[in-house]
């Protein structure tokens, strides 16, 4: 790609396109040569490149984040310039799809802000390249360790009745992100709580033991379903109490084992009431 405001130029060459190693992200690691074409130097300022893959059409991946803010041309030389594109693995399933078992077309949008010796002005370029299959198949998937994540689409859950409870869901997911497992277990229990609370207020609602608590029973219209929904969640409410990790720290299993079983759980009940509600 070539970058021209007036009289001031620079190419810009793919040098090598490669996984990143020992990086906690799967990040693609990009060298360019910037090459400069131009009588006096100059300065590049924030280089903002945007990575498109395409299969038809372009889709738009991620931005490159370079090592530096800025880069000085001079001298009608050739400079090394690292950039990074970092990815997660839903994005790298989405790639398989749109590559269709194919070599990795891609584009890369360039905008660089060009100053010379007096005032600036910006410039944009685009170059198209390709990582073949077979290096995609045989570096880059076993580097960002494709196949040993399975992806599960957890549904975002919205329902004006269940405010309460979703926000204690959300504290949930917020803290086993950030690696506060004991928290994600107290946030899970708030949950089934206030899950408990909307069913009875509902009209689903059994003496036991001379207090009340949820019909499941009623509320699914099924024994065998409520006995199963209901057990579930009388054990998954014990196992996020506290006397149930007695003597133990919380790990990062413990956390996931709830989530995803309350989650589940919640994402169940709201849509059997929207079901009824039709």
């Amino acid at each position: 790609m070539s970058f021209i405001a007036g009289s001031h130029q620079f190419d810009v060459l793919i040098r090598e396109v490669k996984p990143e190693a020992n990086s906690i992200y799967p990040t693609i690691y990009f060298e360019f040569n910037f090459i400069h074409k131009s009588p006096e130097p100059f300065l590049i300022v924030d280089p903002i490149f945007q990575f498109f893959v395409f299969d038809g059409r372009y889709h738009y991946l991620g931005p490159l984040i370079f090592g530096e803010p800025y880069y000085h041309l001079h001298d009608n030389r050739t400079f090394l310039v690292t950039a990074r594109l970092i990815l997660d693995h839903y994005a790298i399933k989405r790639i398989e799809e749109l590559r269709k078992n194919e070599d990795l077309m891609f584009k890369i949008n360039g905008v660089v802000t060009i100053i010379p010796a007096k005032g600036r002005t910006v410039a944009r370029s685009t170059i198209e390249d390709r990582i073949p299959k077979s290096d995609w198949v045989e570096r880059f998937l076993p580097a960002f360790k494709y196949k040993e994540v399975f992806l599960v689409e957890i549904p975002k859950l919205e329902y004006p009745d269940f405010e309460k409870v979703i926000n204690h869901l959300n504290d949930a997911w917020k803290h086993y992100s950030m690696g506060y497992y004991n928290v994600v277990l107290t946030s899970c229990r708030k949950t089934i709580e206030e899950v408990g609370k909307i069913i009875k207020e509902l009209g689903f609602k059994t003496k036991e033991e001379e207090k009340t608590i949820p019909d499941w029973k009623k509320f699914f219209n099924s024994k065998d379903i409520g006995d199963i929904v209901g057990t579930i969640n009388q054990k998954i409410y014990g196992f996020t109490s506290p006397g149930a990790h007695a003597g133990r720290s919380i790990n990062k299993e413990d956390a996931e084992y709830a989530l995803l079983i309350v989650h589940a759980m919640v994402n169940l009940v709201i849509n059997k009431i929207r079901f009824r509600d039709r």
